[in-house]
C-alpha cells in the first residue's frame, strides 16, 4: 500500500506539475545529460539559467488563455499546458513532496538541454531520470534500467523507471489535469494562513482517479510567471487516505544533478 500511495504522490504532484514520479516533466523527448556540455565549459556557463527568471523570462504563449479572475471555470487541458510550458521556460527547479504517512521526497530537475531529474528520499539518493536511461538507488548502489536484463532486481528497476518517465511527461501532466471534472480559478490567495507568498489558486471541484488512486481536495498555486509553487491534495486507495503537499521553488536557479556516466 505504501508503494501505491508513494507512486501516486510523486506522479500527481509533478504529474501535476513535474512531475514527477520524482518528478518534472517530459522525460520522453530530450537529450540525456551524457551529451550535455561540460559544466565548466563556456557553453554550459552560457546555458545556465538566470537566477531571477521572473525579471527576464516572458510569459508562456499558452497561458494567455488561462483565466486568473476569481470564481471562473478553467479547462484542465489549458491549465496543464500552461504549467508545462512555464516549467520549460524556467529550465530548472526543486520540488519537495511531504505527507504525514510517507518519507519526504525531494526532486531537482532541469531542461538544459532537456529534462533530467534527480530524486532523494529523506535525504538519501533514490532515482535519476534522463532521456535515454534511468537509475534507481537500492542496496547502497545504483542500478540502471535495462529492458533486456533477466536479473529480477534490474527488471523491477526498469519497470519503475518506465512508470516514472510516463507519469512525468508533459503529456501526462496535461492529461492528469484534464481528469479533474472542473477546475475553478480562485484568484490570488494566501497559500497558508498568510505566512506563505501569495499565488494564483486553482481548485479542482469533485474527485478523479489517477493511477488507481482517488484524488480529492486538489489545489494548485501558480506564481506571476505561471510556474507552480504549491500543490495540495488527498489520495485514497484500498481503504487508506493520506494528504500530500508539494512545494516547488528555486525556479531558474542552478541545480546539482549527477552525471549518469559517474553512476555506472
Amino acid at each position: 500500500m505504501t508503494n501505491t500511495l508513494g507512486t501516486w504522490r510523486r506522479s500527481a504532484a509533478l504529474a501535476l506539475g513535474a512531475a514527477l514520479l520524482l518528478t518534472g516533466c517530459s522525460g520522453g523527448s530530450g537529450e540525456s545529460t551524457d551529451s550535455a556540455p561540460n559544466p565548466d565549459s563556456k557553453e554550459a556557463q552560457q546555458e545556465k539559467p538566470d537566477k531571477k527568471p521572473a525579471e527576464s523570462a516572458s510569459n508562456p504563449d499558452s497561458c494567455k488563455d488561462l483565466d486568473r479572475d476569481k470564481d471562473v471555470n478553467v479547462e484542465g487541458s489549458v491549465l496543464g499546458t500552461c504549467i508545462a510550458e512555464a516549467m520549460r521556460l524556467a529550465k530548472t527547479g526543486t520540488m519537495v513532496l511531504t505527507s504525514p504517512d510517507l518519507p519526504t521526497n525531494t526532486t531537482v530537475f532541469e531542461y538544459v538541454p532537456e529534462y533530467t531529474a534527480y530524486g532523494t528520499t529523506d535525504g538519501k539518493p533514490s532515482i535519476l531520470l534522463t532521456k535515454d536511461s534511468g537509475f534507481s538507488y537500492a542496496g547502497n548502489r545504483w542500478i540502471e534500467a535495462d529492458p533486456t536484463s533477466e536479473d529480477p532486481s534490474v527488471q523491477m528497476v526498469t519497470a519503475g523507471i518506465k512508470l516514472a518517465k510516463q507519469s512525468s511527461s508533459v503529456e501526462a501532466l496535461v492529461s492528469s489535469m484534464s481528469l479533474c471534472p472542473q477546475w475553478v480559478s480562485k484568484g490570488k490567495t494566501d497559500i497558508k494562513d498568510g505566512t506563505e507568498p501569495e499565488g494564483y489558486q486553482y481548485m479542482c471541484e469533485g474527485t478523479h482517479e489517477l493511477m488507481g488512486v482517488t484524488i480529492s481536495d486538489m489545489n494548485v498555486w501558480l506564481d506571476d510567471k505561471y510556474r507552480m509553487i504549491h500543490q495540495t491534495s488527498i489520495g485514497s486507495a484500498m481503504g487508506i487516505t493520506t494528504p500530500s503537499v508539494a512545494t516547488i521553488s528555486g525556479w531558474g536557479e542552478p541545480v546539482d544533478i549527477p552525471n549518469p556516466a559517474d553512476l555506472k
